[in-house]
């Protein structure tokens, strides 16, 4: 069943919070945690709101937000997209991927086109 549709109107207060798929963890080390208390300052310069009280658990998070303009969807897919772009840089491992596309590249040895791709795509990770 869907959500119901948020009320998006100016000057409200909002208790938003998002948490990880089937309660996973969302922030798995320091650096996540560090990213997105980094984004908060640039959350509510950006997008002029006020924010009253937040709290940060390893599976989700709450905030307290005052929304002067309606504009509180627009923020918070900001602010998922970026923490969720912060959680993916934070633990790529260049040689694990490449070792992987090693891998690739053999198993695919019969198939010219895509060994071909996947040497492109090292070369961009070396």
């Amino acid at each position: 069943m869907a959500r119901p549709l948020r009320i998006n109107r100016a000057g409200l207060w909002y208790h938003v919070t998002a948490r990880g798929i089937n309660r996973h963890t969302v922030f798995h080390e320091e650096a996540e945690w560090r990213h997105w208390r980094e984004l908060l300052p640039e959350f509510v310069h950006r997008f002029r709101l006020k924010l009253h009280a937040y709290v940060m658990m390893s599976n989700h998070y709450h905030l307290l937000v005052e929304a002067p303009e309606a504009n509180l969807s627009l923020a918070m897919q900001w602010l998922q997209t970026l923490r969720q772009l912060g959680e993916l840089s934070a633990g790529i491992d260049y040689a694990t991927v490449s070792a992987g596309l090693q891998r690739i590249k053999r198993r695919l040895s019969t198939d010219r086109s895509l060994a071909r791709k996947a040497m492109a795509i090292e070369k961009q990770l070396t």
